[in-house]
């Protein structure tokens, strides 16, 4: 791609998997069964590999109408109260038992015409670490490990200078989405658990139609038909995210992937755990 000035976010995709679990595979019309193993994703070096230049966090707005183009408000509303009632039931979330309807969210103040308040990620304080280690050092934890199959990154444009323009990297992410599943030998059908970037409710509509878990257009009436939601399709941000559970700052890059294992793991209370969840997508973006 061309140099550029506008800054775009770069969203950072990867599959995990628990060890042992049986995943139903889908590639193109083909149907099979994969099991996956200790040692499932080591040595696939290369795999966060992108276009080169900075990127930006969470900007995708322009002038050329891409919001609008995403959804309306009230499927806004829907992502933004869907995220914040997993948070408002987790007893860590720093939102933990404050409960939002989608009309709370319409009726929040506008802070930067479509997002009212209750559509922007939260700020907070706190830390998180992640522990990676080799397939033979893991059998000797006493933890049920979590396996990444697959990753990749989507790089445009140089941090904070300019708000992108819609038509030219309103796709971003795709190329990462469409590596990592390629690496991990999976597909969208495939995945049970979405722990997704959540700066605004409309990047998750964005994300759901660039990383192929529905059509282009199409996302808005998706999150609308309850697919998102606990008991859907593609539970998402299942601890409340970065709108309900923390955002401390570059720390929330690596809460995607935590979440992601607390899950697979069933760590999680009982009414936000994805019973039998085998396989977790993770996304996020950073500078």
């Amino acid at each position: 791609d061309e140099p550029s000035d506008l800054g775009v976010e770069i969203p950072l995709v990867a599959v995990c998997a628990r060890a042992g679990a049986e995943v139903d595979r889908h590639v193109g019309d083909e149907h099979e069964t994969r099991g996956i193993r200790e040692g499932d994703g080591e040595g696939s070096g290369g795999g966060l590999d992108g276009d080169d230049g900075e990127g930006d966090g969470d900007r995708i707005l322009g002038s050329d109408g891409g919001v609008e183009r995403l959804g309306r408000e009230e499927q806004f509303a829907e992502v933004a109260a869907t995220i914040r009632n997993n948070g408002a039931r987790h007893p860590e979330a720093c939102h933990y038992g404050k409960f939002v309807t989608p009309e709370d969210v319409l009726n929040s103040r506008m802070i930067a015409e479509p997002f009212r308040l209750l559509d922007c990620a939260m700020t907070s304080e706190g830390g998180a670490a992640l522990v990676l280690t080799s397939a033979d050092r893991a059998r000797d934890l006493d933890v049920q490990p979590i396996y990444l199959l697959g990753g990749g990154t989507d790089k445009q444009g140089m941090a904070y200078i300019a708000a992108p323009v819609w038509d030219k990297y309103g796709h971003v992410g795709k190329r990462a989405a469409e590596q990592t599943f390629s690496q991990a030998g999976l597909a969208p059908q495939d995945v049970d658990v979405l722990e997704i970037y959540d700066p605004f409710s409309f990047e998750i509509i964005r994300q759901l139609e660039v990383f192929g878990f529905c059509g282009e257009g199409e996302g808005g009436d998706f999150v609308m038909d309850g697919h998102v939601r606990m008991d859907g399709r593609f539970p998402m941000v299942t601890n409340g995210g970065v709108m309900s559970f923390s955002h401390a700052g570059l720390v929330q890059l690596i809460q995607k992937p935590i979440s992601a294992v607390q899950q697979l793991r069933g760590e999680y209370p009982e009414e936000l755990t994805v019973k039998n969840a085998k396989v977790a997508l993770t996304s996020n973006g950073g500078s």
